[in-house]
């Protein structure tokens, strides 16, 4: 029932990576570096370390840190510079004891004393450390990158012989790390990426069980709970025949699982600073409007949104039209004409019912709050039949979504620029912007909202995250554009519709470097010469 990928072997490496496994090659590593009494440099974000040819070719197979390449200026002993992360340092002096490491002079002989320095250079030093050490442990190569949206991702072998099979994230219960992990749409770009480039998902949740951090005998006492999220596949039957395979308490979590998750399935892991406003320059990879078909640029052309807008705005007074509060939802009972406009209008989505004269509308809060508050076209009204003033409205929405004023006036905003504005959370993201109706054209903007004055839930506040959301979006071809909102000192929640006047949007537009492109652009380089 899940899209998991399995082993993907480079070539014919398998037999050789069976006759080497990787625990073998990690002793061989210990013993040398016992024996030589390795010792390694402490620098701010690494550990540097220096080897002889024998020991890199092991550090190599082991893959443990980078090589830095440096002139060898004696022949006869030859020695290779090493970059170590924290994570690969710690594990070498605290789990395999085959490293010293030296500070300002000073050889580390203690582990807490080491630990405490890993904790200064990097605050979710302990729980990242965990999770290398774990999958390590079960001789999983672990590595840190970046570029795939991840905080590490796992080999069952040397990189050279098979590709990585596990993107993973670490969670942790304080809330510190991945917090992207608790947001529909971050989810859905994590997912949707690592199921781009053929890789499972893999969450480790470090419990910490109340013993802190202060020195690393702290590490005995954390546990991991693994859990592999992938996307749902439709193609294949909701019931599994697996199922039999569980026991009952083993089969009604999945269950659960699933039935909360319509796009998910959640499964348990069985196996051994602020960014530059950029703009479309040509250092940069910029997307163009594509239109669908022959014809549909003229079309859009004829018909401009706001023309239909107005139509649309026209009818719903003139009929008095009135929606009704329906859970997370409003539903809007409209006649044959009406329900034309607010399909060239993109406003809603159709339902089907048996009546043929009236049809019905379901409106997300931003739309349905964007036809009463800015086009004053629509009433609203609770479940006893109750109108209610604008002010009540704003408090009904608020109550059903926390983040609504944030994402009203993000839409308000794209709106009365007469983009069409739909849900994004299939691509990871708030909101996906059309410059008409997408029948006609292909969204180009996908949009991230983010309260300017408070990073604590923003998304993109950390490197994993945005390179996840930008290699997602420019593998479907749209331009990640992120609204910043600030309130201006004005109260936090707004306690009415009219303190969106007062919050100001700065609009950036985040895209991936492309190192194909001159630094210098063609035309200035010409007007140079």
């Amino acid at each position: 029932m899940m899209v998991v990928f399995g082993t993907r072997w480079k070539n014919i490496s398998e037999d050789f990576a069976l006759a080497n496994p990787i625990s073998k090659i990690v002793s061989e590593l210990q013993a040398s570096l016992v024996q030589t009494k390795a010792c390694g440099l402490l620098l701010n974000h690494g550990v540097l370390l220096e080897v002889g040819h024998q020991q890199a070719n092991l550090l190599n197979q082991a893959f443990f840190g980078c090589r830095i390449v440096t002139a060898i200026k004696d022949k006869d002993k030859q020695q290779y510079q090493y970059e170590l992360s924290l994570e690969e340092a710690f594990y070498m002096c605290h789990s395999l004891k085959c490293l010293e490491l030296v500070w300002e002079d000073k050889c580390l002989k203690s582990n807490d004393e080491l630990w405490e320095l890993m904790k200064s250079k990097r605050k979710l030093f302990p729980v990242l450390y965990k999770a290398y050490s774990h999958l390590r442990a079960k001789n999983w190569v672990v590595r840190s990158e970046i570029k795939y949206g991840a905080d590490f991702v796992a080999y069952r072998h040397h990189p050279s012989l098979v590709h990585s099979e596990y993107a993973v994230l670490v969670s942790a219960g304080d809330g510190d790390i991945n917090m992207r992990l608790t947001m529909w749409p971050s989810l859905h770009a994590t997912v949707r990426l690592e199921d781009g480039v053929a890789k499972t998902l893999l969450v480790l949740h470090i419990e910490t069980n109340d013993y802190g951090s202060t020195s690393s005998s702290c590490l005995e006492h954390y546990t991991v709970e693994e859990q592999i999220i992938a996307r749902w596949n439709p193609e294949q039957c909701h019931e599994d025949h697996t199922f039999a395979m569980l026991n009952d308490e083993d089969s009604c979590d999945l269950i659960h699982d699933a039935q909360s998750s319509p796009h998910y399935n959640f499964n348990k892991f069985s196996m051994h600073q602020k960014l530059a406003v950029t703009s479309s320059s040509l250092q940069m990879v910029g997307l163009n409007t594509r239109w669908k078909g022959k014809g549909s640029k003229a079309m859009a052309q004829k018909h401009p949104m706001s023309e239909l807008i107005n139509l649309l705005q026209s009818s719903l007074v003139q009929s008095k039209a009135c929606g009704l509060f329906a859970g997370f939802a409003i539903v809007l009972e409209v006649g044959i004409e009406q329900a034309d406009l607010l399909n060239r209008a993109c406003f809603g989505c159709p339902i089907l019912s048996t009546n043929e004269d009236a049809q019905w509308f379901e409106l997300s809060l931003e739309e349905s709050f964007y036809l009463h508050h800015s086009l004053n076209c629509l009433e609203l009204v609770s479940k006893n039949s109750c109108v209610k003033d604008s002010d009540g409205i704003w408090e009904l929405m608020k109550s059903k979504k926390e983040s609504f004023p944030l994402s009203y006036k993000a839409y308000s905003h794209l709106r009365a620029k007469n983009w069409v504005v739909r849900s994004g959370i299939r691509y990871g993201v708030d909101f996906v912007a059309y410059c008409h109706h997408p029948s006609l054209v292909h969204s180009e903007y996908a949009v991230v909202v983010v309260d300017k004055d408070d990073d604590s839930k923003a998304r993109l506040r950390d490197w994993p995250d945005l390179h996840a959301t930008v290699r997602l979006e420019g593998g479907v071809a749209k331009t990640l554009l992120v609204l910043h909102i600030k309130k201006n000192s004005y109260p936090d929640p707004a306690v009415s519709s009219s303190s969106l006047n007062q919050y100001t949007i700065e609009e950036q537009i985040v895209t991936r470097w492309n190192p194909e492109r001159c630094r210098e652009s063609k035309n200035s380089v010409e007007k140079g010469s």
